[in-house]
């Protein structure tokens, strides 16, 4: 047998983070929600003004760290928020991969990732995640 062609295969990671936010965006438009969220009732739906697209960056880096984690666990619209306001936090690490190592790899993947760190004072460690080919 000689040598076969080599098939088309999708090597997309979908960590769980990514997974659970594909499956709240399908569930209902929380993009959309964050969009209006200075035109909503404080509250209704869990959504606040802060929430809104332009303000929640500045707050995150404030939270950076186990509180900012924290905001995750309040309802699928935080999770959904607060997740992409990190990815848009990080993008800056994502321009700078592809300046750097543009002529041999190109950048697939990114996500955050975030565990606890075991020591006297708990606290979280965050990760940006680069996948290339």
């Amino acid at each position: 047998m000689g040598p076969a062609a080599s098939s088309q295969v999708d090597v997309r990671v979908t960590d769980r983070k990514t997974l659970i936010k594909e499956r709240c965006l399908a569930r209902k438009g929380y993009l959309d929600m964050q969009k209006v969220a200075l035109e909503m009732r404080p509250g209704e739906d869990n959504c606040f003004p802060f929430l809104h697209e332009s303000i929640l960056p500045i707050i995150s880096k404030f939270l950076f760290g186990t509180p900012l984690i924290r905001c995750f666990e309040v309802c699928p619209l935080w999770f959904v928020a607060n997740l992409t306001a990190l990815d848009n936090m990080c993008r800056n690490i994502d321009e700078g991969f592809k300046d750097l190592c543009a002529a041999g790899l190109a950048l697939e993947y990114a996500r955050t990732d975030w565990s606890p760190v075991h020591i006297a004072t708990a606290g979280i460690r965050i990760d940006r995640i680069l996948i290339a080919r």
